[in-house]
């Protein structure tokens, strides 16, 4: 929609300025995130985005209705994280802050060849599945998630499995916990661009 204004006084435009620009209401970052699915390039945005739906629509997977793919709750009962609080720590360990994974998506786009990065570099700055990205391997991301998010279903199944008040688990504060927990079991483990079972992080 487009507003246009003939002949305005200049204080009404004063106004209307700092109203706009003052009451203005920020997109959600779930539905930025969803605007991902039309770009016709890879990005860690789209690929981050493609594995949260895929998470959300598998009937075995630990993530199975849990995510509230445009930021607001659809009625499923299970409904515990948003897509934006899903994507935002997973994108950290692809491109570890939002400018880079913007300078990967459009160095991809013009058709740029995105260079792997050192076993050191990955272990100083946790960045697990930055050469699976590059490798185009978000099958083997999404796999490692799905892994690593079964065996804590399992081993905390009431917790997982639960939405009630004081389980935090499987909201964002539990998700993002164990989202930073994830590098050092990959790490510590020697697991670097391997897809660990669900046995090895039982």
């Amino acid at each position: 929609n487009v507003t246009i204004f003939i002949d305005m006084e200049m204080e009404d435009q004063a106004i209307v300025f700092s109203t706009i620009n003052l009451k203005q209401a920020p997109v959600a970052s779930s539905l930025v995130y969803d605007l991902f699915d039309y770009a016709t390039t890879r990005s860690p945005q789209k690929t981050c985005h493609y594995i949260a739906r895929l998470l959300n629509s598998r009937s075995n997977s630990p993530f199975y209705q849990r995510i509230m793919i445009l930021g607001t709750a659809t009625g499923k009962p299970n409904e515990t994280l948003t897509q934006a609080a899903f994507i935002d720590p997973l994108l950290k360990l692809i491109s570890k802050t939002s400018p880079e994974a913007m300078a990967d998506r459009d160095a991809i786009k013009r058709k740029k060849t995105l260079p792997l990065i050192t076993e050191g570099e990955i272990r100083t700055r946790k960045l697990i599945f930055r050469n699976m990205f590059v490798r185009e391997e978000d099958a083997e991301i999404a796999k490692t998630l799905w892994n690593y998010f079964t065996a804590v279903a399992q081993h905390w199944p009431t917790a997982w499995n639960q939405k009630q008040r004081g389980l935090i688990l499987n909201r964002t504060t539990g998700y993002r916990a164990l989202m930073q927990f994830l590098p050092i079991v990959i790490l510590s483990l020697d697991l670097i661009d391997k897809v660990p079972e669900v046995s090895v992080f039982s």
